[in-house]
């Protein structure tokens, strides 16, 4: 590609799991809470990790900031094991709503 490097990120599902950092690991909330687990704030936000799943991933809280989980353990590293090897060209990103799918 002129002059692009390309750069493909290679952690595993876990590593990015733990990164993010889940507080309670044992516990998950299919439909997002009512309010957060942590600090009973009502502002909880659904974040979204391209080429993990359709949706959202994950719950976070938009005041104390804690990440809840959505899915079990286990299926949250599987859908973070679908993102190795994703490459997004981010030079293209103002204008990928012009281009075909891939």
């Amino acid at each position: 590609m002129d002059g692009i490097k390309e750069q493909y990120h290679s952690q595993t599902g876990e590593e990015v799991f733990d990164r993010i950092g889940f507080i309670d690991q044992s516990l998950y909330f299919l439909e997002r809470p009512e309010e957060c687990p942590h600090c009973g704030h009502h502002s909880l936000h659904g974040i979204e990790i391209i080429g993990a799943c359709i949706g959202s991933l994950y719950w976070e809280c938009g005041h104390c900031l804690e990440a809840t989980l959505k899915y079990s353990k286990k299926q949250t590293i599987r859908y973070l094991d679908r993102t190795r090897k994703l490459y997004i060209n981010l030079e293209n990103l103002p204008t990928i709503w012009q281009e075909l799918p891939n």
